[in-house]
């Protein structure tokens, strides 16, 4: 598989409207790094194509939950 390429393992809504998480397959801590910035990049590009605007906020309004990002850590290689 290419560098590049990491596949969503899922995707799903999370603590209110418009929050959506998306889990990427496991890597290397660079490699990981490089593809979730890839990835940031596509959405909010896909999103401007259709009108939309896409944030990575933890919280993107005071009337709705907020939604920190995280990370997962495997302990185990």
């Amino acid at each position: 598989m290419s560098r590049w390429i990491s596949p969503i393992e899922g995707i799903h809504s999370e603590t209110g409207p418009g929050v959506l998480e998306a889990a990427m397959a496991v890597d290397a801590a660079e490699a990981a790094a490089d593809k979730a910035a890839l990835f940031k990049t596509f959405m909010k590009v896909l999103a401007q194509k259709r009108d939309l605007l896409a944030t990575f906020m933890a919280k993107w309004s005071g009337d709705y939950p907020g939604q920190s990002g995280h990370i997962h850590v495997s302990l185990k290689k």
